[in-house]
């Protein structure tokens, strides 16, 4: 009886202690921390001695804002590569890589792992590396001189220029009566394009120099290309590459807007070092979502 007395008293004693008028401080426990807080001492602005003192924030209701009327079409993609870039980007591509998806998938996997061990490549392995490089290469210097001709024709003082420029650079020449011979020379990717604009069959040819030299040069391929659209759905190309003796046809059929197959037969009777004899056949099919 005597000690569950002394036990109570000395609880007693401990509630009393540790009471707000015994202990006169608060004990605020912060990431499993214990940081003691006195009543008189001086609080930074924005903080408070206790959590007793925290005042709740009013809830505001989030409000959607509509975007500006023509907010959305200010694309930056679309300012830097237009609808002239993005074909000319195309039709460069596909003279590289392939006329069609199965044909540029093919060409892009010729890696060290498809064609040579890890340690050493093959000629054909370096060779389509070279290419994608030149690519890049090439649209960087064409999206350059794109936006640079934008900014000299807008600005009078400049506008002669680049009048100038485009005097040497394009040559057009009508024939007769709906029949037009364009030639345009490529500064950033130092290439003849000529189109022979015409009623019965779209037609072009493209002579290649090198790139790593500024200025006209040796042709180290030409480039031949017939196309025609047969019906809205259906279309025949065929292209020559008159250096490596390589021909191709291939046919594109639309199905859909987002659906498309095609028929491609190549034949290449020159053997290079980069390149074999060989007749192939592809048939791919494009489905876009």
């Amino acid at each position: 009886m005597r000690a569950l007395f002394v036990v109570l008293s000395i609880l007693s004693l401990c509630t009393w202690a540790f009471s707000e008028k015994a202990f006169p401080y608060s004990l605020v426990r912060k990431a499993s921390s214990f940081y003691v807080m006195y009543p008189n001492e001086d609080v930074p602005a924005g903080y408070i001695s206790s959590i007793d003192q925290d005042i709740p924030s009013p809830t505001t209701d989030l409000v959607v804002v509509k975007a500006p009327q023509g907010y959305a079409s200010d694309d930056a993609s679309s300012t830097i590569f237009t609808q002239q870039l993005s074909k000319e980007f195309t039709e460069r591509y596909e003279d590289k890589f392939g006329r069609t998806p199965i044909e540029q998938s093919l060409e892009l996997s010729k890696g060290p792992n498809e064609y040579g061990s890890n340690l050493s490549t093959t000629t054909e392995a370096q060779e389509s590396q070279s290419k994608q490089k030149e690519f890049g290469e090439y649209m960087f210097r064409r999206l350059s001189e794109y936006h640079v001709d934008t900014f000299f024709r807008s600005d009078p003082k400049l506008k002669s220029v680049w009048e100038l420029k485009e005097k040497v650079s394009n040559v057009s020449v009508e024939v007769r009566p709906g029949m037009k011979l364009n030639t345009n020379y490529s500064f950033s990717g130092n290439f003849v394009t000529a189109t022979f604009e015409n009623p019965y069959i779209n037609a072009r040819s493209r002579w290649e120099m090198s790139t790593s030299s500024f200025g006209p040069g040796p042709i180290e391929e030409t480039i031949v290309s017939l196309y025609r659209n047969i019906t809205p759905q259906l279309a025949l190309e065929n292209y020559y590459r008159v250096n490596s003796e390589t021909a191709s046809i291939v046919t594109r059929y639309q199905w859909r807007p987002n659906l498309q197959s095609t028929v491609t037969v190549s034949n290449t009777a020159k053997a290079t070092a980069s390149q074999v004899q060989e007749t192939t056949g592809l048939v791919g099919l494009l489905y876009v979502y």
